[in-house]
């Protein structure tokens, strides 16, 4: 490098570690906004099955109560008084 601070040819331009450091660091914060982003994105996915399965068994459950009373229905009737 000369006395005017320019890059002499052949010579490489050296970055000063407080750059690598914060590069470093910037893209460690990225890959870890990123791996919480695919965990919040999991948890969201595995909370809608959730929702999924108890609406299924909440609707089988109802199905259920429905096909009772009917039979109970059904027995009332047809039993002598």
């Amino acid at each position: 490098m000369n006395s005017a601070g320019n890059i002499e040819r052949g010579e490489r331009a050296r970055i000063p570690d407080d750059y690598e450091r914060l590069a470093t660091v910037v893209a460690a914060t990225a890959m870890l906004f990123v791996a919480t982003i695919g965990l919040q994105f999991t948890q969201m996915k595995t909370f809608q099955q959730a929702q999924w399965q108890l609406k299924d068994l909440s609707d089988r459950n109802c199905e259920s109560a429905k096909l009772a009373q009917a039979a109970s229905d059904a027995k009332s009737c047809s039993s002598p008084r």
